[in-house]
């Protein structure tokens, strides 16, 4: 899939960050990264995975995955400070 066809799945991605993140402060940063631009490497790592969250070195392919899992995740990483 790529990112720039799927503005429905951005928004769910991005809806649900926000959702954990609140009560966090701010202790996450989205960023939207465009693939299409990226250099190879990039390019080759992600090209199948996305949408892919990342923290410290923790990725997660949310892809499909339902809103609790992807909150789970975020959650986990809020708590012990990772979200950065």
């Amino acid at each position: 899939m790529r990112i720039e066809a799927a503005p429905a799945e951005q928004e769910r991605i991005a809806r649900a960050i926000a959702a954990v993140a609140a009560p966090y402060g701010p202790v996450f940063e989205a960023e939207l990264a465009r693939i299409t631009a990226a250099p190879r490497e990039v390019h080759d790592r992600y090209a199948l995975r996305i949408p892919v969250l990342a923290a410290g070195t923790d990725e997660l392919d949310a892809a499909g995955l339902a809103d609790a899992v992807i909150m789970r995740w975020l959650r986990a990483h809020a708590r012990d400070g990772r979200g950065r």
